[in-house]
C-alpha cells in the first residue's frame, strides 16, 4: 500500500484509526477557531503572527494532502470548502496584508462544518 492509499484511508476510511484521525482534525479545527476568536480581542504581536503562520502552514499541508488524495482535485479545489480553506490559509500566512483582511479568518468556521461532515 502506497502513501496516497494510506492517507486516503485516514481521510476517508471507516476504521477506528481513521475515525480517531478525523476527530484529531476536528479537535485541531476547534482549537484554531478558538485561537482566532481569542486573539482577535488582543493587539497583534509577533508571537500571534508566528502562531498564525504555523497554523497556516499546517492547514496548507492538510489542504494539499486532501487535493493529492482526491479523486477529483479540480472539483475539490473550486468547491466552496476549498475556496474557504484557501482564503483562511492566505489570511493566516499574509500578516503583511494587515488587519483589513482579518475578518476573512471567520471562514475557518466552514472548515469546522466540513470536518464534522466527514465524521458523520
Amino acid at each position: 500500500m502506497n502513501l496516497r492509499d494510506r492517507l486516503r484511508g485516514l481521510y476517508e476510511g471507516t476504521s477506528s484509526r481513521a475515525h480517531r484521525f478525523r476527530y484529531g482534525l476536528l479537535g485541531f479545527d476547534v482549537l484554531t477557531v478558538s485561537f482566532v476568536v481569542g486573539s482577535s480581542f488582543f493587539n497583534r504581536s509577533s508571537s500571534v503572527e508566528i502562531i498564525d503562520a504555523v497554523v497556516g502552514l499546517l492547514l496548507l499541508t492538510d489542504f494539499l494532502v486532501r487535493l493529492w488524495i482526491s479523486r477529483n482535485p479540480a472539483r475539490d479545489l473550486f468547491s466552496p470548502f476549498g475556496i474557504a480553506d484557501l482564503v483562511v490559509v492566505a489570511s493566516l500566512l499574509a500578516p503583511i496584508v494587515g488587519e483589513g483582511f482579518a475578518f476573512l479568518r471567520v471562514a475557518r468556521m466552514l472548515r469546522l462544518l466540513r470536518s464534522y461532515q466527514t465524521l458523520a
